[in-house]
């Protein structure tokens, strides 16, 4: 197959699907009313859960996917000769497609309360974003400013906001099969803990090696989040509230000594 020809069904592919799997959720809404109702069982909620507003970042995480979506067809409509060339749709390649498939089975498992299915989408999910953003060589070369918004930006921070949401799915399993029950090493608390110095490593970690400030600051708003849903919720979990702050900072002044360090080094 030529490369203008796989470039095209990917392209068209990356059209449709969405559309497709955006029908058939909402018709499978439609016809069972409480089909989009979250968990409401105590036996789910973590320690670690982000408060509600926390999940505002959606918006503008679709924002910049949406401009990636028309993006990335722009030339789609073009005689061959008049192609663009597009290295960032074979990076992608079906990964896009992958990261559209895999929430919407999480959604429908999460929603019949199948717990261990949704969180292996949610971790396959995660995985087509990675794969993608490695692909992508996000922050390792050198891209025109509509790039970085078209395709640095959506693939930063919805990555980053799926590491956490996998996370915390995977924590949410380990919740529903009793995992700590009885205490195996820690109390609850404390494996949260190490949860969050878990997170907290790989959003610092990606900051470093990459330059990812919009991935490192998705870090920051979800400790954030997680800060705010325990100082709001009864009992004070004061552990949580010293990790998420400490946290928040680590990536704060990490973010401002890279940006510092690569100013430098330009300068040399």
């Amino acid at each position: 197959m030529k490369k203008n020809e796989k470039k095209l069904i990917l392209q068209i592919a990356n059209i449709l699907i969405p559309i497709l799997v955006f029908i058939i959720i909402s018709l499978l809404s439609f016809f069972q009313a409480d089909f989009g109702q979250s968990f409401t069982s105590e036996a789910t909620e973590s320690l670690i859960d982000p408060i509600g507003f926390a999940f505002a970042i959606w918006g503008p995480i679709f924002f910049f996917l949406a401009i990636f979506y028309f993006y990335q067809a722009r030339d789609i409509f073009k005689s061959a000769e008049n192609k663009i060339d597009m290295p960032y749709v074979h990076q992608v390649s079906v990964f896009f497609i992958l990261s559209v498939i895999m929430p919407s089975l999480w959604y429908i498992f999460w929603s019949y309360q199948i717990i261990w299915l949704s969180t292996l989408f949610m971790i396959l999910y995660l995985i087509s974003l990675l794969i993608a953003y490695l692909r992508l060589n996000i922050n390792l070369v050198e891209r025109p400013k509509i790039e970085k918004i078209a395709i640095v930006i959506p693939w930063s921070m919805h990555t980053a906001w799926v590491t956490a949401a996998t996370i915390i799915s995977i924590k949410t399993f380990l919740m529903s099969i009793n995992f700590n029950n009885p205490p195996l090493l820690f109390s609850d608390t404390y494996w949260a803990v190490i949860v969050l110095l878990v997170a907290l490593g790989i959003y610092t970690t990606v900051l470093l090696t990459r330059n990812d400030y919009i991935y490192a600051g998705v870090g920051i708003w979800v400790l954030f989040g997680i800060l705010i849903e325990r100082l709001t919720t009864s009992p004070l979990v004061i552990e949580i509230v010293i990790v998420s702050v400490i946290g928040m900072i680590i990536l704060f002044f990490s973010i401002i000594y890279q940006v510092y360090r690569r100013k430098n080094t330009i300068k040399d």
